[in-house]
């Protein structure tokens, strides 16, 4: 039990720093939510959290991700909605939500096209879903300040808060500071989820903010029981949603918000004031249930119910086996790693079979192999953004292997081969598409272990050479293969570029809708481009990749009138049921359905 409920917390410090944000979190900003739900305003916290992401995408965009001005930018775009609707509301027939409504659709698109201009789809699902592994020590000095200035402002106007909130037109008709305590309530909505998007994302802040307030709703019907409660559903949610997250890869902001879901849910059945009061005086008439406390002793059992079977839902940890661990950033790295480590390893794959590591986030649960892994296992050439992001959070000490390390980079732009003038933009990471590039990987794979366990070296560098005997019966096949295509046939079309090892190594021209990357995906220019390339050089093929949506070669078949060839692996492998479960098994296939294609066509 401590294992699973006690030890995250206390063996990682980015847990740490995720648990005392959450806390803040909610004593910052249920309270909000329940004056938002009193007031009839639930739905324009979800509005708020879409406003703020077009000023945090600018500051990214030309700060990157600096915390002090994302911060600044979100809380500067969510005034400026806050005010245009109110602007916009008392001059003209449009009430506030409609406004809202408008402005939210404009500020979550401007927001999308603002970060897709950096060319990272990475960071934009950061922005938008969030990352435990964010919380920073100056992610929680935000957190603590937005923290004090909300609790001491609902100290201050506590009253003033709660009139408007409970009977707007009567408090104004009163008061005439009506208008500014709602514009006040609405600020504090957007500072607090502004110091929540870090870790939960813009889209999902709103969620620790309101849930718990509609929870907390069904249990009382006074302000201040509801406000404690909310608070501390918002810190049990976010407690339960950290340790989902850790202990079975979820993401944390979307677990947490879960969590919080699922009390909702319960709370929806089994509160005095849920669907169980409702139906309980014709469904238990005569009943111990009709009886006056019977309610109150089936929330407890209900309660205590459904935590016994939240901890029979993790695994139990089964006995370690003396093996070096180790993680491979994704899975053809991990079958390399595995044909060289065989049964003195146990690996650790992040990102697996038909899996795209261009757009991959970290979890928890990733974080907690990559601590107490010895080797770590990356392609290098700047595929594995994500990989610095671990390492910061859990302070690892493994060795961090990249095992293309001594092969010659290609630059995308000329699709020639430049170790000295590219630049990071313009590496092709997917050196693997060459068969002899992998003997290289599996060398540097070898050389790893043996730094790590030199007892072993002996065994190690032996299945190395045997894979690479493998390799070199793989790279006489697939010449064989392509040998038997024509030189001016070789001209084929793939999702993203993938190929551009593969092209060079075995002669051939390949076009793409999409970069290097699938992080950002292609526009209506880049496709209409294409499809003009396609005519001019008499493509003889196009492919769909296990890692691409297959949409848009489909629309580019109908305009071409080319047919799709098949589907090629590019940047994973397939299921060990796939065509493609091994790397071996991913070259051989790979040529042979480009082969297929052109030759039948």
């Amino acid at each position: 039990m401590y294992a699973f409920f006690i030890a995250p917390f206390i063996d990682f410090q980015f847990m740490q720093s995720a648990l005392i944000g959450s806390i803040l979190l909610a004593i910052s900003a249920c309270p909000i939510g329940v004056f938002l739900m009193l007031r009839g305003m639930s739905l324009t916290g979800d509005a708020m959290s879409h406003a703020i992401l077009p000023g945090v995408a600018i500051a990214f965009l030309f700060c990157g991700f600096s915390l002090i001005s994302m911060t600044i930018g979100g809380f500067l775009a969510g005034i400026v909605v806050v005010l245009a609707t109110a602007l916009i509301s008392r001059n003209s027939p449009q009430k506030e939500d409609a406004s809202m409504a408008v402005f939210y659709l404009i500020a979550l698109a401007s927001g999308v096209i603002i970060v897709s201009l950096k060319g990272s789809t990475i960071d934009l699902l950061h922005l938008l879903f969030g990352s435990v592994l964010a919380i920073t020590p100056q992610t929680l000095w935000l957190i603590t300040a937005i923290m004090l200035i909300t609790v001491s402002s609902l100290r201050i106007f506590w009253r003033a808060l709660a009139m408007e909130s409970l009977d707007p037109l009567l408090f104004r008709s009163l008061s005439p500071l009506g208008k500014y305590v709602h514009i006040s309530l609405l600020g504090l909505m957007v500072l607090n989820l502004v110091g929540g998007f870090q870790s939960l994302g813009t889209l999902l802040s709103i969620g620790l903010m309101m849930i718990p307030a509609i929870t907390a709703r069904f249990w009382f019907s006074r302000l201040i029981p509801i406000c404690v409660l909310s608070i501390i559903l918002g810190i049990i949610s976010s407690i339960f949603g950290l340790l989902l997250s850790f202990h079975i890869s979820l993401p944390s902001g979307p677990a947490i918000i879960m969590a919080a879901g699922l009390i909702y849910l319960v709370s929806c059945f089994i509160s005095p004031r849920g669907l169980a009061a409702a139906w309980s005086p014709c469904l238990f008439c005569g009943s111990p249930l009709s009886q006056k406390g019977s309610m109150r002793k089936l929330v407890k059992k209900s309660i205590l119910f459904s935590f016994f079977l939240f901890f029979l839902s993790f695994p139990f940890p089964a006995a370690a086996h003396k093996t070096i661990k180790v993680v491979a950033s994704f899975s053809i790295i991990a079958d390399f790693v595995k044909n060289v480590g065989r049964d003195r390893v146990s690996i650790t794959t992040f990102v697996g079979p038909n899996g795209n590591t261009h757009i991959y986030e970290p979890t928890p649960h990733d974080a907690k192999a990559l601590k107490n892994a010895r080797i770590i296992f990356v392609n290098g050439l700047y595929l594995e953004d994500f990989i610095d992001k671990l390492i910061t959070a859990t302070d690892t000490k493994a060795l961090l292997v990249k095992v293309s390390d001594n092969i010659s980079p290609i630059n995308i732009e000329n699709q020639e081969r430049d170790a000295a003038h590219h630049h990071l933009g313009n590496i092709d990471p997917h050196a693997w598409q060459a068969v002899p590039n992998a003997k290289i990987y599996i060398k540097n794979i070898a050389a790893a272990f043996c730094k790590i366990d030199q007892q072993s070296c002996e065994n190690y560098n032996k299945n190395a050479d045997a894979y690479i005997q493998k390799l070199d019966a793989t790279q006489a096949i697939i010449k064989a293969q392509i040998a038997a295509i024509p030189k001016n046939k070789r001209t084929i079309i793939t999702s993203h570029d993938a190929f551009g090892y593969f092209a060079h190594e075995y002669n051939f021209t390949i076009l793409a809708p999409e970069n290097t990357s699938t992080e950002t995906e292609a526009t209506a220019a880049d496709v209409a481009k294409l499809i003009k390339q396609i005519k001019s050089k008499e493509a003889s093929a196009l492919f769909v990749e296990n890692i691409s949506n297959p949409r848009l070669i489909e629309q580019i078949s109908k305009e071409t009138g080319l047919k799709v060839g098949g589907t090629l692996y590019s940047d994973a492998l397939s299921e060990k049921d796939g065509p493609a479960a091994t790397y071996l098994d991913m070259m051989t296939h790979n040529v042979t359905t480009i082969v297929d294609a052109i030759i039948k066509r």
